[in-house]
């Protein structure tokens, strides 16, 4: 989960990662923000939704996602995902 991000993303730096992407849900800005502040070199990124696929609510709160709860990317959604995905590939290529 996005708590545990940050433990991974400095065992990476310590191992010598040089490219490294973390997403994180966008109901998690502390988390991201620290990340984004800590790992300046690597690139942190926070989806636009605050989850990655639809979720109702059973035990915890519902939560709107980039997808539906089968996985397929929502209609309003695909140009935000394909410029995040963009994005991603071009840290990684440069």
């Amino acid at each position: 989960g996005a708590e545990n991000i940050f433990k991974l993303l400095n065992m990476l730096t310590h191992l010598g990662y040089k490219k490294v992407t973390a997403i994180f849900d966008g109901d998690k800005y502390e988390e991201y923000e620290k990340c984004n502040t800590t790992f300046t070199d690597y690139n942190i990124k926070i989806l636009f939704e605050d989850d990655i696929r639809d979720k109702d609510s059973v035990s915890k709160t519902a939560k709107t996602g980039i997808t539906t709860k089968n996985g397929m990317i929502k209609e309003t959604n695909k140009e935000k995902m394909l410029q995040l995905l963009n994005e991603i590939n071009a840290y990684h290529i440069s």
